[in-house]
């Protein structure tokens, strides 16, 4: 497996994680490591050269992380953490894919109401399962966004 370096200031953050990592069978590590897992955004960027580095960001964050992957860094791990999430970007960053993870995978559904679906879905996520927030960012209403949930299937 490969070994982490979490180079994350906050103690919640940086424990909480290496719970994560660590149960997912991955190795942590301060120093070292084949995947650099900060939350300084500048970091990140200086140290994708090297090795594969992801930006842990709260939502507030994002402006300035999405800046780093689009100046090197291999993805953003979202806070607060999503169990599975952290392992899944790191074995991505290690494959060297960028492909988005909602992307469907060959031979899957790929019908506009699947999309929407994954779509809804992937925002209501962003939105940390509020569905009020997660309507107005897609510019629709809330009973909209509640109908067409129920419409496509089951909410996981």
């Amino acid at each position: 497996m490969p070994t982490v370096r979490l180079d994350i200031a906050d103690p919640v953050t940086r424990l909480t994680l290496e719970a994560l990592l660590r149960a997912a069978g991955h190795t942590v590590c301060r120093d070292g490591g084949d995947v650099l897992v900060t939350d300084t955004p500048r970091h990140a960027v200086e140290a994708a050269a090297a090795v594969p580095a992801l930006v842990v960001a709260m939502p507030a964050g994002l402006p300035e992380a999405a800046a780093a992957v689009a100046a090197g860094a291999a993805g953003i791990i979202h806070l607060p953490p999503v169990p599975g999430e952290a392992a899944a970007l790191v074995r991505r960053a290690l494959s060297g894919s960028t492909a988005d993870p909602d992307t469907p995978a060959p031979g899957e559904d790929l019908s506009l109401a699947a999309a929407e679906r994954r779509h809804l879905l992937r925002v209501l996520r962003l939105c940390h399962g509020n569905r009020a927030e997660a309507a107005r960012v897609l510019g629709i209403g809330r009973n909209t966004l509640w109908r067409k949930l129920r419409d496509t299937g089951p909410t996981p």
